[in-house]
């Protein structure tokens, strides 16, 4: 179960829901704040409000990342480093959409347990597209952090609801029955690279979880038509007004 102190009050919800399952099952949370001196007690905020007195891991959010680079996020690292050996939380870890320079950088200095990154068939982050070497970059921090045997988890598996519920929505004319493919099509896509360990999909509805359990319970194997669907609903989607919008990183 993946959550932050951002993201309303799924911490507060995620506490209630696994009160007494949470020996059972992995949780983890991030860090978003302006100052290292803060590190601290957004650490000890999460905890109290999962009522938890250690998690499984703690991530450094993209956010911070994006704002500070590499060597501003120095002192937060530190910061989240002395909670991992007093036990607070078992891992630590780093999230990101973009700025994969910067994320490398971090992998790079071997201090991170995992890394949770933007890892989807369209180019797309949360609020931006990808050049060309912000992909080569992306190919770097994956392929670093299976070297340093990091838990690789990949996020914005549907293009941040570009292959999910909004595809009908920005491709308007694109066919009915080939849109409801498009999030299997897209699972696949990122389960053929085996240096991923987990999925983290976001769902909207209760079926999104049936959805997507029987595509991982079923043949995962990458498909020349779930090729050919992903390339030809990119190639519709790039050309829309809400994606053309979108500032190049």
């Amino acid at each position: 179960f993946d959550t932050a102190r951002i993201y309303g009050d799924s911490e507060q919800i995620f506490a209630e829901a696994l009160h007494d399952i949470k020996d059972d099952v992995f949780v983890a949370s991030k860090v978003l704040v302006g100052k290292a001196e803060d590190v601290r007690k957004s650490v000890e905020t999460s905890l109290t409000t999962l009522k938890m007195d250690k998690i499984d891991c703690m991530q450094l959010h993209g956010p911070v990342i994006e704002r500070q680079g590499y060597d501003g996020c120095m002192p937060f690292v530190e910061e989240l480093v002395k909670m991992r050996e007093e036990g607070l939380f078992t891992y630590l870890g780093m999230t990101g959409h973009s700025r994969f320079e910067e994320m490398y950088k971090l992998i790079d200095s071997d201090g991170f347990d995992t890394l949770l990154i933007e890892f989807g068939y369209f180019h797309k982050g949360y609020n931006t597209r990808h050049s060309n070497r912000s992909l080569a970059n992306r190919e770097r921090c994956v392929a670093r952090a299976s070297e340093l045997d990091m838990g690789i988890l990949a996020m914005k598996v549907m293009g941040a609801s570009i292959f999910g519920h909004n595809a009908g929505k920005l491709v308007t004319d694109f066919d009915r029955d080939a849109v409801k493919k498009l999030p299997p099509a897209a699972i696949r896509w990122v389960l053929q690279d085996d240096r991923i360990h987990l999925l983290n999909i976001g769902v909207s509805v209760p079926e999104d979880l049936d959805a997507n359990i029987a595509t991982v319970s079923g043949d995962t194997s990458l498909r020349n038509e779930d090729r050919l669907l992903l390339a030809s609903f990119a190639e519709q989607a790039y050309q829309q007004e809400p994606v053309l919008a979108l500032p190049i990183v």
